[in-house]
């Protein structure tokens, strides 16, 4: 499910550091990695696949299990660091532009309150005398 900026949950998770990450990260798509010739999904809820990443032992969907060569363990770390570097920059991407959106809400709200306190210091300007004293006519006048 796509959802767009304005449509996401933003939180912090924390653990040993504090991320910033969206509701859209909570079930993270599972990779795709090419495995001895074979396109193979690793994680994600549902998959059976799975590395261990010190190893080098790949359990495929079948429930075989298998030892990788240690230039296979490289290539597979070098795009599994490929594809978590690029999530990071979307989420990146994704918390520059809530925070962008949620300035440019907040100066649109300060510009509205400094227009309601200008008119309001308008009105009351007009009941004070130039030695900042009140008049003394009608007290309950309020220019309109």
């Amino acid at each position: 499910i796509s959802k767009s900026v304005e449509e996401r949950t933003f939180f912090t998770v924390n653990g040993k550091r504090k991320r910033f990450v969206s509701d859209a990260d909570c079930n993270p798509p599972p990779m795709k990695l090419r495995i001895k010739g074979k396109v193979t999904l690793i994680g994600g809820n549902n998959n059976k696949a799975q590395i261990n990443w010190k190893s080098g032992v790949y359990v495929d969907e079948d429930g075989e299990q298998k030892q990788l060569t240690p230039t296979e363990l490289e290539g597979l770390r070098r795009e599994r660091n490929r594809m978590h570097a690029k999530m990071t920059r979307d989420r990146k991407k994704l918390f520059i532009s809530s925070v962008e959106k949620t300035i440019a809400d907040l100066e649109e709200h300060n510009k509205k309150m400094r227009e309601i306190l200008a008119k309001q210091a308008l009105r009351h300007s007009s009941c004070v005398t130039p030695d900042l004293g009140p008049m003394e006519a009608n007290p309950d006048f309020i220019p309109s």
